[in-house]
C-alpha cells in the first residue's frame, strides 16, 4: 500500500471556479429585497398610523368641550357635529337646521339618538338655555356615535380641534 502522505502529495491543487459576478449580484439583489420589504412595512405603518385621524381628532375635540360650562359645551359639540358631517358627507348644507338637521345627522350616522333621543338638544333647543344633566348625555352618546365611525372618512377634509 502507498504511503498516504505521498499519495496526498501527488494531488493536483484545488482551482476555484473563476468569478462571474454572481456571488455579488445574488447578494445585491437580496440587499434590495430586504430594502423593499422594509420600505413596504414602514408605508404600511404610516398610512395605518393616519388612519381614523379625523376620529381622534372629533374624540379629543369632544373631550376637551367637557371643561366648559353646559351653554359652552352644547354649542362647542354642535360646531363639532357641524364640522363631523362635513367631513363625512363632503359639504353639508349650511341653512340645514331644525328637524331636518337632526334626521340628517341620524341618516349619516345610523342612529335614532337626534330625532328620538337626547339628541334632540341639537335641534331648535339648542338656542334655548341647556341643562346641566342633557351634557353628560350628549357627551356620553357623541362619544358612542363618534367612536362608531369608520376609521378612514369619505372626504379629504380634516376635521379640526379649535376653541
Amino acid at each position: 500500500m502507498a504511503d498516504p502522505v505521498e499519495a496526498l502529495a501527488g494531488l493536483r491543487p484545488i482551482h476555484l471556479p473563476a468569478d462571474s459576478g454572481e456571488v455579488a449580484l445574488i447578494a445585491a439583489a437580496a440587499l434590495a429585497g430586504v430594502c423593499l420589504a422594509l420600505a413596504a412595512t414602514a408605508l404600511i405603518r404610516l398610512l395605518a398610523g393616519r388612519r381614523g385621524a379625523e376620529r381622534r381628532a372629533a374624540l379629543d375635540e369632544l373631550a376637551l368641550s367637557r371643561g366648559l360650562p353646559p351653554d359652552e359645551r352644547l354649542a362647542a359639540q354642535a360646531r363639532l357635529l357641524r364640522r363631523l358631517m362635513r367631513t363625512i358627507d363632503g359639504e353639508a348644507p349650511r341653512g340645514l337646521n331644525g328637524a331636518a338637521w337632526l334626521a340628517r345627522l341620524d341618516r349619516i350616522l345610523g342612529t335614532t339618538f337626534f330625532t328620538a333621543g337626547a339628541g334632540q338638544a341639537f335641534g331648535e333647543p339648542l338656542y334655548r338655555r341647556s341643562q346641566a344633566a342633557t351634557a353628560e348625555t350628549l357627551d356620553l352618546e357623541l362619544s358612542r356615535l363618534i367612536a362608531k365611525l369608520p376609521a378612514k372618512l369619505p372626504s379629504k377634509l380634516p376635521v379640526r380641534i379649535s376653541h
